[in-house]
């Protein structure tokens, strides 16, 4: 069933999962457009986080059971905002009541789960998209643009980087596999992966070899070093001796038109902390966010970057992904975030972690 588009109108929506990324990212940008979006209820199994996100953001209605939530409220949209390992249940009940959903990153950690929801989403004539928000950066939009006018060529090779000296999230349960599904590669590396398969053109994965690791004893830097630079985050659950997930990973991705990435993510580690994503082109090299463009020795220059509102503004590329999900909700422009690119990602997440589990090299053709 195909997507019906429908403009200039107000959509219902509801929250699940009360905690940090929709207390400071999707509630106060949702909250912030009522042309386009009313929230009509939040849910959360605490029965404390969900009344405290109602009273904060006058949302009317709060529940700790989702489908009851469903079923009184009949919300259009679904926001996920859960651990990760509830992300597929969730997705699913959502679009089994016939709502379009927004869930957070990663959407799924096995190619299969990720291809099933996405085919329910398409089957039911749903859009879903996954929250990888990084992509309204400045300076990965502008690369895009020098990309996509065939100014860099074809991307043969590509590194990406996001190191934390002292990051581990201590709000949440993101150091516990049985509600994260994983550690460092999960959370940070989802972004860069997305990245870097966007800006070279979403090639098919062919082969992961990585490797995981957990070895530095943990070291509180401030809830802003660990990613909560909004606010918001409760440190009072963590106890390092509960985290049984890595915080390093390291490995390459060779994809089907031999194209490599290498990858290097970690919330903990003895070196300087890094974002970053060089991206090398049979024309020119970009590095991002340094917006640096390679070229022949003698004519380097930069990308051309004005808005800065994304870096200084914590969680702007929510509000943005929010705001654009309703273009596309309107029939103006397709989804940002395609779902045969999150289909990607999510088969190299699952490549990686079984070959750092196995200590091998796993092929695509192995998963699917």
């Amino acid at each position: 069933m195909a997507f019906s588009a429908s403009s200039n109108r107000i959509y219902r929506v509801a929250v699940i999962g009360t905690g940090m990324i929709a207390t400071c990212a999707h509630l106060p940008a949702l909250c912030d457009m009522p042309e386009k979006y009313e929230v009509c209820a939040v849910c959360d199994r605490s029965v404390e986080g969900a009344e405290k996100a109602a009273k904060q953001f006058g949302i009317p209605s709060w529940y700790t059971d989702a489908r009851e939530m469903f079923e009184r409220e009949k919300p259009e949209i679904a926001v996920i905002c859960t651990p990760n390992m509830f992300h597929k249940p969730y997705v699913m009940m959502a679009l089994e009541y016939g709502c379009h959903v927004l869930c957070e990153k990663p959407i799924a950690f096995s190619y299969a789960d990720a291809v099933e929801m996405y085919g329910t989403a398409e089957k039911n004539g749903l859009l879903l998209e996954a929250c990888q928000t990084l992509r309204f950066s400045p300076d990965r939009l502008a690369a895009k643009t020098l990309i996509d006018r065939g100014e860099v060529g074809e991307i043969y090779a590509a590194r990406a980087m996001y190191l934390r000296r002292r990051g581990i999230p201590t709000w949440g349960r993101f150091h516990i596999k049985e509600f994260s599904g994983g550690g460092a590669f999960i959370d940070l590396g989802v972004h860069m992966l997305d990245s870097a398969v966007w800006l070279m053109g979403n090639p098919t994965p062919r082969e992961v070899m990585a490797s995981f690791s957990k070895r530095i004893p943990f070291e509180f830097a401030g809830a802003e070093a660990s990613g909560a630079f909004a606010g918001g985050a409760d440190s009072s659950r963590f106890r390092p001796e509960d985290m049984d997930v890595e915080e390093f990973a390291i490995g390459t991705v060779r994809f089907e038109n031999d194209a490599m990435l290498e990858f290097n993510i970690t919330w903990q580690v003895n070196a300087p902390s890094e974002i970053s994503l060089r991206l090398m082109g049979e024309k020119c090299g970009i590095d991002l966010p340094a917006g640096k463009i390679y070229r022949s020795i003698d004519t380097d220059n930069e990308l051309k970057i004005t808005d800065n509102t994304f870096n200084e503004r914590p969680f702007y590329g929510h509000r943005c992904l929010i705001a654009d999900f309703y273009e596309t909700l309107s029939g103006k422009k397709p989804l940002f975030v395609l779902p045969s690119e999150t289909l990607h990602v999510s088969a190299i997440l699952e490549l990686a972690t079984r070959s750092a589990e196995e200590k091998r090299a796993v092929a695509f053709s192995e998963i699917w």
